[in-house]
């Protein structure tokens, strides 16, 4: 993958996303069947900065994208939740969401970090269901330094239940030694 590269996107390239946002919400299981409506409802989730798109691209080709959010903030922190990941199903396998994933963090907490905001933890959340998913997150989140800890909420979409994935900085958790997770999470 030597002409990988990972790329900021600006509301105007969203609309280049739309086969792989529809491998996040097919048409046949999603209350967006409308390619306009899904689009629309993506671009006003959030627009640059406090959301940040970023595309795995090979020469020209768009094969994976992902979403970082500026959650909350308090101070001088931060809290990202990270949304939206999906890489063409022949690119699966072959470490692009890894560096997707690797360089569009490093990219966001830099930018943060010259607002003087530091990353404080980051939140994902996947499907019960999405095994793969589930794991690539957590793995993913310490392997950049975050504790992390996972908490299944089950019925929350229908009969589908989802997973929340969440990661604390080590050194975060050190100053903070009154921030407990809950016995439940």
């Amino acid at each position: 993958m030597g002409d990988l590269s990972i790329v900021c996107l600006r509301e105007k390239d969203i609309p280049k996303l739309l086969p792989l946002i529809r491998r996040i919400y097919p048409k046949e299981n999603s209350i967006f069947k409308n390619d306009n409506l899904l689009l629309n409802w993506v671009i006003k989730s959030g627009n640059y900065p406090s959301a940040q798109w970023y595309a795995a691209k090979i020469k020209d080709e768009i094969v994976g994208f992902t979403r970082w959010y500026l959650y909350d903030t308090s101070e001088d922190k931060i809290l990202l939740m990270l949304s939206w990941t999906a890489v063409k199903k022949e690119y699966e396998s072959k470490y692009i969401s890894t560096k997707l994933l690797n360089d569009s963090y490093l990219k966001v907490r830099s930018y943060w970090k010259k607002k003087g905001l530091n990353v404080a933890g980051v939140w994902v959340e996947t499907d019960t269901w999405n095994i793969k998913a589930r794991h690539f997150y957590k793995h993913f989140l310490s392997s950049i330094g975050f504790n992390v800890k996972k908490k299944i909420v089950s019925n929350l979409w229908g009969k589908e239940g989802v997973v929340f994935i969440f990661g604390v900085t080590k050194s975060f958790l050190k100053r903070q030694k009154s921030l407990h997770y809950p016995s439940s999470f």
